[in-house]
């Protein structure tokens, strides 16, 4: 029997990683034994709750024992004695000796955030070493992100053991960061049997930056269920634009705002998600004129987004984040059939064509966004159905989960079976 341990950052818990409960369920279709284990909440030193805030399928399992360890060892080597504690591993000590003169051309901000790094990944690495001395059946260790979870699992060389993790956008891209710097970056990748980007464009700028590694690199997309195409047009002259983030500057939603107050044309948008920085965006759309309508809907379940889709009008999806690395909120889009308009960031065009949509500049200018959107309102309904039905294509071609998650369950068996008889 396989079992696949599942670091998560804060799934089965919200807010964050909802979009894994597709991937869960044919992963427990895949594998007779899943263990979940949310390691950014134990490392963030985040109680655990005994309930789940989202599903679980009958055969995954929370380990809530595992999330506890990891916890407690990392309140212990936060501590200034606890740093003491990750030097004399040898191991870890190596780490840091390799990354300390690259960390150190950006400041001691950053030499501590990568220490910081350090000792979480010390901690998962830990309880790690020690679940899999229980087991004696094949392991796979899978990071949902290529952060200090990663980290810990790369550190593990087990012959019995495959360790893959994924990468997106925070944990891919240099230029998200200031200073343009990812903590024991190119080491993780040299330590994990695979790092399986979710876009071709991270695919590109991995083996770009680390041409050594090519050999470690994977393409596997996410993917997402069939919408059917079922979102439907206006049937009036309202266009109706729905966009979907958290408020983020990266996501730079107020500059759709901006846009909006260009727009002399009946617009009704409608937002999904929500943080602290609501109120700026609330400001912005405050003063926008009458013919342009605004519901900021605040965070949501994926469900019920999902529903809104098929139970409301949409005529545009609209992103214009300043970095991507292939978003599910474009793929669901997609697959519901409704045209996008998104910035060609990261993997954004993967799944955005001309024939589909629009691709923004990645920067654009508020005016830029508002000719998109001008145009998108004077769509006949012949050119709408064949954009809703090239958007449909690509989901279908590229992002659909009933073939993305299966071949990707497949490509771990068949590189544990490799790694077991090498």
């Amino acid at each position: 029997m396989t079992t696949l341990v599942f670091l998560t950052h804060s799934y089965p818990y919200l807010p964050g990683d909802t979009f894994i409960r597709t991937e869960l369920g044919y992963l427990c279709q895949a594998f007779e034994r899943v263990d979940v284990i949310p390691v950014g909440n134990a490392a963030a030193n985040i109680p655990a709750k005994t309930r789940p805030d989202l599903p679980m399928p009958p055969n995954a399992n929370l380990r809530l024992d595992l999330f506890e360890s990891i916890r407690r060892l990392t309140r212990q080597v936060n501590r200034p004695a606890g740093l003491a504690a990750v030097f004399r591993d040898a191991r870890f000590r190596a780490l840091i000796c390799r990354e300390l003169p690259l960390a150190a051309r950006f400041g001691m901000r950053t030499v501590l955030r990568m220490l910081t790094s350090a000792q979480q990944g010390y901690s998962i690495w830990q309880v790690l070493a020690q679940m899999c001395a229980e087991y004696s059946q094949p392991l796979i260790l899978y990071s949902y992100w290529m952060h200090h979870a990663a980290l810990g699992a790369a550190m593990l060389d087990l012959p019995h053991t495959l360790r893959v993790s994924r990468a997106h956008g925070f944990d891919l891209y240099l230029e998200r960061r200031n200073p343009p710097y990812l903590p024991f970056h190119a080491q993780m990748i040299s330590r994990l049997d695979w790092v399986c980007p979710i876009s071709q464009d991270g695919v590109n700028t991995l083996a770009n930056l680390y041409p050594q590694l090519r050999q470690r690199l994977q393409l596997f997309r996410l993917g997402v269920e069939d919408g059917r195409m079922g979102s439907r047009p206006s049937p009036d002259p309202v266009l109706r634009v729905v966009s979907c983030s958290k408020l983020r500057p990266v996501k730079r939603v107020d500059l759709i705002a901006d846009a909006l107050a260009l727009c002399n044309f009946p617009v009704h948008w409608t937002h999904f998600g929500r943080d602290h920085r609501s109120t700026a965006v609330e400001r912005k759309t405050a003063a926008l004129p009458a013919h342009v309508q605004v519901e900021l809907k605040g965070y949501v379940d994926n469900p019920t987004l999902l529903q809104y889709y098929r139970e409301n009008p949409v005529d545009l999806f609209l992103n214009v984040s300043s970095s991507e690395g292939l978003p599910v909120t474009l793929m669901e889009a997609a697959s519901y059939g409704i045209p996008i308009a998104a910035t060609s960031v990261g993997g954004v065009n993967e799944i955005v064509s001309p024939r589909s949509g629009w691709r923004l500049p990645a920067n654009p200018s508020p005016q830029q966004i508002a000719d998109v959107l001008r145009e998108a309102a004077k769509l006949s309904p012949t050119q709408r159905r064949e954009m809703a039905h090239a958007a449909h294509q690509l989901w279908q071609q590229r992002v659909n989960a009933a073939v993305q998650y299966p071949a990707f369950c497949q490509f771990l068996k068949t590189q544990l079976s490799q790694k077991l008889a090498s």
